[in-house]
């Protein structure tokens, strides 16, 4: 255990000021601005609904246990719940918080208090992005602004949306699967840097469990030092003391005000943000730009592959199969059934001689080659419907584009009358970057 808080502190500030710290916060990070902690929600929701079974004590079994019990219902109980914490302003510590360069930022809160910070809050240092449902898009390397993962969804998730409120063991259920899905962004995010947790007793297992899903999907190797932020430290036992240390997490006692009066006082200029929202894709080993005015043109009659999308998390692999799934990162997860078509040699014989034909893959590539205009040709790929000429086109959309033999553009076939000038405006721009590079795209 470290008992030279200011050392360690110093610590976390380098981290930060290297964009290499996540922050994860609980219920405590609440309370501050009034909000309730998990216990005392709990308590609450048993006094207002009687009729529940009051020897319950756990957050979920009460929540089910009202959703189960007539008259109440689940709509009734959301109601409650946001009635003690949509009211919630934040606190001076919160907009401080907006000022600094997270790598994310994790909660098992319910409340909309981050994101209000940051959207009053003049001085944030970048917007802040909220994402709580298992449908989402983040590339690692986009900081132009912070991501906030809501693993226990938000009580601003409308009805239809899957980011609702966890109150019951389905919603539980399904929050896993999510955790999951955040956890692997949270690897990206602080592969060589910290997380902090602020606002955690730890007397329930879910952050633990956080954690232990972590090392059994990277290894306590892999796993970074972390820091616990408590107001007190002289309660923490020596088996509470083996539970931090075997998951390498170091406890400071330090609470939320005071962990951010410190970074006021300490880091008052984090280093400026670029925050350019332009379109970034990779041809002939350049990365090239499209500003975001010619982004928002181009988008309604075509879709143009990126640095983004090629980096898109590849969402749930049974809804992929299902075609409901257009994550562009299941091609790189290999998740499609390549047709011997598209990969495999094809052959014919004439007079008994067997001639090789080449596969999709490889005519496409060699037509990408050839710089002469008159010499490219058209191929026309064609079947009945089912048979996966979608998947083939979007499988070879993908390998070109991480090929880098030239851009990748998919025709909204929606449109009836097509601004051909606006691909040739297109290509135009990016031969010019590249020809500043002495290569070409297309002649």
């Amino acid at each position: 255990m470290v008992n030279d808080t200011e050392k360690a502190l110093k610590e976390i500030l380098n981290q930060i000021e290297q964009g290499k710290a996540a922050l994860f916060l609980g219920a405590g990070a609440s309370r501050s601005a009034g909000g309730p902690t998990a216990k005392k929600l709990t308590e609450i929701i048993k006094e207002n609904f009687s009729n529940v079974t009051q020897t319950l004590n756990d957050f979920i079994g009460v929540c089910q246990d009202v959703i189960d019990t007539p008259p109440y219902n689940r709509n009734e109980l959301e109601q409650f719940i946001r009635s003690k914490i949509d009211s919630l302003q934040p606190t001076q510590a919160h907009k401080i918080m907006t000022e600094y360069d997270w790598a994310a930022i994790f909660t098992t809160n319910f409340d909309d208090l981050v994101e209000v910070a940051y959207r009053t809050n003049i001085n944030r240092l970048k917007p802040c992005h909220p994402i709580y449902s298992e449908r989402f898009q983040v590339n690692p390397s986009d900081r132009s602004k912070v991501n906030l993962f809501k693993i226990m969804g938000s009580s601003t998730a409308i009805e239809s949306e899957s980011g609702q409120m966890v109150l019951s063991r389905a919603d539980y259920n399904n929050a896993l699967i999510r955790r999951r899905k955040y956890l692997e962004m949270l690897s990206d995010f602080v592969k060589t840097g910290t997380i902090i947790f602020i606002g955690y007793s730890f007397e329930d297992r879910l952050v633990l469990d956080t954690i232990d899903d972590l090392i059994r999907i990277y290894g306590i190797d892999r796993l970074p030092w972390s820091y616990a932020l408590f107001k007190e430290l002289h309660t923490i036992d020596k088996k509470a003391q083996y539970m931090f240390s075997s998951r390498k997490i170091i406890p400071l006692e330090c609470d939320f005000n005071t962990f951010f009066q410190f970074l006021d006082k300490n880091y008052k200029t984090p280093r400026e943000i670029i925050t350019s929202k332009n379109t970034f894709l990779r041809i002939k080993g350049h990365i090239l730009e499209i500003t975001d005015a010619d982004a928002r043109k181009y988008a309604e009659y075509f879709e143009i592959l990126t640095e983004e999308k090629i980096s898109q998390h590849p969402d749930e692999k049974d809804k992929f199969f299902m075609g409901t799934n257009r994550s562009w990162g299941a091609f790189r997860e290999d998740w499609d059934f390549k047709r011997d078509l598209y990969e495999s040699p094809n052959f014919k014989r004439t007079l008994g001689e067997k001639i090789f034909l080449g596969c999709l893959k490889d005519k496409v590539f060699d037509e990408l080659k050839k710089y002469n205009i008159e010499d490219n040709k058209v191929l026309l790929l064609k079947g009945m419907a089912g048979v996966g000429k979608t998947m083939t086109l979007r499988r070879l959309a993908y390998d070109v584009y991480k090929s880098g033999e030239g851009p990748v553009i998919i025709i909204n076939t929606a449109i009836v009358n097509f601004d051909y000038k606006l691909v040739a405006a297109l290509i135009e721009d990016l031969n010019y970057q590249l020809n500043q590079r002495d290569c070409q795209v297309f002649s």
